[in-house]
């Protein structure tokens, strides 16, 4: 069984997702993006936060999600 961990557990659980055919290749780059930007996000105390990104991200979240559970649909026929 494969368990993910340390600090890069989010990167490494989308690579064998997508390794097992779990995520298709469209859904696991527009969620190394989110997680890329998740990662700025927490870790720029002190940078600014751009709004326009921000809400390029918010409207890519829910397309994401729609993605996601049809790769999971997918994956479990």
């Amino acid at each position: 069984m494969f368990i993910a961990s340390g600090p890069r557990w989010h990167r490494e659980l989308a690579d064998k997702a997508r390794d097992l055919g779990l995520l298709s290749l469209p859904v696991f780059e527009l969620f190394i993006e989110l997680l890329s930007f998740r990662h700025f996000f927490v870790h720029a105390y002190s940078s600014e936060i751009y709004t326009e990104r921000v809400q390029e991200i918010m409207t890519d979240v829910p397309m994401l999600y729609e993605k996601f559970m049809d790769d999971v649909v997918k994956f479990l026929e």
